[in-house]
């Protein structure tokens, strides 16, 4: 699915790689992962997670984040695996 997305980050937009996107079928809400294409300290790409609303990303609270804690790692290693 990666395709461009436009985020806006601190007040200002910037270009990211939406990775993909997927929905929770218990609570109806649709998530997108998505990276600046920045590495971390330990030399991984930064992957986010939001939440989906019409053409909105939203920010995640802190429950839906630790749910899909695992997700992004995982999104994590096949970035730097295909590096």
């Amino acid at each position: 699915m990666n395709g461009k997305i436009s985020v806006v980050i601190n007040g200002e937009a910037k270009e990211c790689t939406l990775l993909f996107t997927a929905n929770d079928e218990k609570t109806n809400k649709e998530y997108a992962v998505y990276t600046d294409n920045s590495l971390n300290d330990e030399g991984k790409a930064n992957v986010y997670l939001a939440r989906r609303q019409g053409n909105q990303l939203l920010p995640v609270s802190d429950t839906e984040k630790k749910e899909l804690e695992k997700l992004v790692k995982i999104v994590q290693e096949e970035i730097c695996n295909e590096n």
